[in-house]
């Protein structure tokens, strides 16, 4: 097993015993070695937060772009900006149901 998480309940240090457990003398909270590390939930919502700082950053480089860019009146660059910005937004609605 790899480095173990600190208890869920109280978030201080736990320890493994030569029995298989794990305990945590903060609270005395006690669970066998092969299920302590699994937190589903925890897991998800760490994926979906690396998900959103990605997107987020994406979102960034993107403005940052658009922002430095020089001919703010040429017609034909406002209109491809335009019909870009359209697509982004229909592929975005797509891929998240229309939400």
């Amino acid at each position: 097993m790899s480095e173990l998480k600190p208890c869920p309940f109280c978030g201080f240090d736990v320890a493994k015993s030569p029995l298989g457990h794990i305990w945590c003398d903060q609270c005395d909270y006690r669970l066998e070695t092969d299920r302590y590390n699994t937190r589903p939930i925890e897991d998800a919502l760490l994926t979906r937060a690396e998900a959103a700082e990605a997107e987020v950053k994406r979102l960034r480089n993107a403005l940052a772009e658009f922002a430095s860019t020089e001919n703010w009146f040429d017609d034909e660059w406002a209109s491809e900006i335009i019909e870009s910005g359209r697509e982004f937004a229909r592929e975005i609605l797509s891929e998240k149901g229309g939400e």
